[in-house]
């Protein structure tokens, strides 16, 4: 299904933003909020610039994107999903300092939980990076298994993250 069509459904469905009805956002928050759910869709797109772009967009969302972020990291589209790795290895530098406080942890450690055991290497990895940057506190209780599962990864790189998530726990 062309990216098009599938978003012209997602409208028509409700569950989509339709431009032709367009509301005037008060904020720039606002505004990221009604731009995520297309940029996750350009995620899947056939053409590695529009992937590109999309995800670097997205990352600059910040905390406003993460859960929306998450989710597409497990899709079962193979390219929605590497989109949004690549998105979550550029969100850290978009973080504001005090996005902790306006995160929703608990909506969010599900898909975070998960993100740890994927099968693809870039998946977990993404989402230890993503872990160790985050303070949820304690809303990450649930996700200890999988952190210490991490400190045996055979990736350094995850191993890292893992111990910084750990660390972070303890604080």
């Amino acid at each position: 299904m062309r990216l098009a069509e599938q978003y012209r459904r997602e409208i028509q469905e409700g569950r989509g933003h339709d431009p032709a009805r367009p509301s005037r956002p008060e904020n720039r928050d606002s505004l990221q909020q009604l731009l995520i759910p297309v940029l996750i869709v350009c995620l899947a797109d056939q053409d590695d610039d529009v992937q590109a772009a999309a995800a670097s967009a997205l990352a600059r969302t910040g905390h406003l994107g993460l859960l929306d972020l998450l989710t597409a990291l497990l899709n079962p589209d193979a390219r929605v999903a590497k989109g949004a790795q690549l998105a979550i290895t550029q969100v850290g530098d978009y973080f504001p300092p005090d996005a902790a406080g306006a995160l929703d942890c608990g909506n969010l450690m599900p898909a975070l939980t998960k993100s740890l055991t994927h099968q693809d290497r870039a998946m977990r990895a993404a989402g230890f990076r993503l872990f160790a940057q985050l303070r949820c506190g304690a809303a990450s209780e649930g996700a200890v298994a999988a952190l210490k599962a991490g400190l045996s990864d055979p990736d350094a790189q995850i191993r890292r993250h893992a111990a910084a998530a750990l660390a972070r726990l303890e604080h």
